[in-house]
């Protein structure tokens, strides 16, 4: 043991060298992998990891320089800068961490660290010990204890004890990707490496340096504090680059969420174009039907009722006209499908007479609102051929709109025969009208059947709007 600690003692400049490189390459691998917008909060805060990566490792080839070629007054004030530089960021991370992994229901103690200010206490601490060294010339001793005191092993245990307390925050996400032992490892590392390079500081002539310092160390374990820490930095390096890989993870599920969503947006437009479909072949269907039987009604009041035939023909004509300006639109309004509901059941009126009375009741305001085509038409044409048509006296028909809390409630109320004996017979409008509703609105619309009272049916549809 003592050879090998004799081995590098006398080559501590390779020992700085991969010190140095560990940690530089660990900030340049942060700067490359990591990214901003990103499920993890760790990886806003990633930044600050890098930037203490990138100048530990120069501090460290600083002092692989003064092995090499000797030390001066520059180099001695450019490593103390390095160190505090690098070692303020370091705090930075492990404070911010600390805060991501403080919620409602932690300790006081932790949201009262949580609430202190940001780079107040490194930028302050680390300004006092410049001026300090400076007015000393001191930088090797008081410069580099004290940093190593004050800043130095605070940053390095916020930031090892936060990589714990984000695992077990995150540990249902990090365990699905099997990054529970990077985390880990990465937090007893930094816990390590705040005691070796922390409190394990150059000797100096107060309490405690003079008792816990390198040399002191190097005498107990015959190993270099500094191989040491070169071992922590070559163990975060990797450790944390492993820990990088939750982003590739994270992109990749992002992809396939993508193509979830792509596919999902070519059903909703093809079930869109089937529901069109649909639609026309129902217009198709009922238009030559109620058609036929209108130009009939015409033929014979020709001769017996010129007058109701000249009203008939007027109301199929603009009828005709309403309907064929709808189906070339996605999209009706309650202006025109009160228009059409109108013709429709003055037509009705001119057959069945005086058995036949209608009111629609849409308030103005509400006649610009749109509304889909071809579901309220199914809805009065059932009140009027299964409700009122087959009762001897007749009845009523009314159709109502009431806008309430961001829903707009259509209702088709009648006095007809009421609801069929058998339970849940719709008929084919009614299912038509259903299985449109759940297309275009899913579960956010319905169809209501019930009971009139005295008698009929009371019809309504709710949409959102």
């Amino acid at each position: 043991m003592d050879s090998i600690g004799n081995w590098f003692s006398n080559n501590l400049d390779m020992v700085f060298f991969i010190y140095g490189l560990a940690f530089f390459v660990m900030g340049m691998a942060i700067f490359i992998l990591s990214k901003k917008e990103s499920i993890f909060r760790i990886a806003d805060i990633f930044g600050l990891l890098a930037v203490f990566g990138l100048v530990h490792g120069v501090n460290e080839w600083l002092e692989m320089w003064k092995i090499i070629k000797g030390g001066s007054y520059l180099l001695e004030l450019l490593r103390v800068l390095c160190l505090i530089t690098s070692f303020s960021f370091l705090c930075e991370f492990g404070r911010r961490l600390f805060i991501i992994n403080t919620h409602e229901g932690s300790p006081a103690w932790r949201k009262k660290i949580a609430r202190c200010p940001g780079w107040f206490f490194p930028v302050a601490v680390g300004f006092f010990i410049l001026i300090f060294v400076l007015a000393l010339h001191d930088f090797q001793g008081a410069g580099s204890i004290w940093t190593r005191y004050l800043i130095g092993f605070p940053g390095a245990f916020f930031t090892g004890t936060g990589f714990f307390s984000y695992y077990r925050r995150e540990r249902e996400v990090l365990r699905e990707i099997n990054a529970k032992r990077c985390f880990l490892t990465t937090g007893s590392v930094f816990c390590v490496y705040g005691v070796l390079s922390g409190l394990v500081v150059p000797r100096g002539d107060f309490f405690p340096s003079n008792l816990i310092n390198a040399d002191s160390f190097l005498a107990v374990t015959h190993i270099p504090v500094q191989l040491l820490r070169a071992v922590c930095a070559v163990v975060a390096a990797l450790s944390v680059g492993k820990m990088l890989a939750i982003f590739d993870w994270e992109t990749k599920r992002k992809g396939e969420e993508d193509k979830l969503e792509k596919h999902r947006l070519l059903l909703i437009a093809a079930e869109k174009q089937v529901i069109e479909t649909q639609l026309r072949m129902l217009q198709a269907q009922m238009e030559p039907h109620f058609l036929f039987n209108t130009l009939a009604n015409i033929i014979s009041l020709t001769d017996i009722n010129p007058g109701n035939a000249k009203r008939m023909l007027h109301h199929l004509a603009e009828l005709l006209r309403v309907s064929l300006k709808r189906s070339r639109e996605e999209l009706s309004t309650l202006d025109e499908e009160a228009d059409l509901l109108g013709n429709y059941l003055s037509i009705f009126r001119i057959r069945m007479g005086e058995r036949l009375n209608f009111e629609i009741d849409i308030t103005e305001d509400l006649r610009c609102v749109a509304f889909p085509p071809m579901l309220i038409q199914p809805l009065v044409e059932n009140a009027v051929r299964h409700g009122i048509e087959p009762k001897v006296e007749g009845g009523s028909v009314t159709v109502k709109a009431i806008l309430a809390d961001s829903r707009l409630r259509l209702i088709v109320t009648d006095t007809g025969l009421g609801l069929p004996v058998q339970p849940n017979c719709d008929g084919t409008g009614l299912a038509n009208v259903r299985a449109r509703l759940q297309a275009l609105y899913g579960d956010g619309a319905c169809l209501v059947l019930e009971e009139n009272n005295p008698c009929g049916i009371i019809a309504t549809i709710e949409v959102p709007v």
